[in-house]
């Protein structure tokens, strides 16, 4: 059975990753960071929830949990690997084409992608494609 939140929160460490790999979290990443949050979380509730869970936003609540939590990009992004390989099927072909494009835009939000980037969203993508 699909947790919508749980499910978004899961999508969230992994954006969240992308955006903090080179060991910073600028001010333009966090912006974009939310605004992919907020975006894939539109996508999943429009498609999942009823009309009573479309109202309530997770998105600043997973950036500031994973702000506080103070874990390296690493570890969010092995969270989300192990929650992912657990669920795979809840992740349609649309939404991994979502959550890939999300990634690019987190990645060049700031100077552009760095070498890091372009390492964890090649990881991403085998991962998309090899479960």
């Amino acid at each position: 059975m699909l947790s919508i939140d749980e499910h978004i929160s899961q999508v969230g460490r992994l954006f969240y990753a992308i955006a903090a790999c080179d060991g910073n979290l600028h001010e333009a990443e966090l912006k974009t960071l939310q605004y992919a949050i907020q975006e894939y979380e539109d996508i999943v509730k429009t498609k999942y929830s009823t009309e009573d869970e479309k109202g309530s936003s997770i998105a600043d609540l997973v950036v500031q949990s994973a702000i506080d939590e103070k874990q390296d990009s690493n570890t969010q992004f092995i969270k989300f690997k192990n929650y992912f390989e657990l669920r795979s099927e809840e992740f349609c072909r649309e939404q991994k084409d979502v959550i890939l494009s999300l990634a690019q835009k987190i990645a060049s939000s700031y100077a552009k992608k760095n070498k890091s980037e372009i390492v964890l969203i090649a990881k991403i993508s085998l991962l998309f494609n090899t479960v």
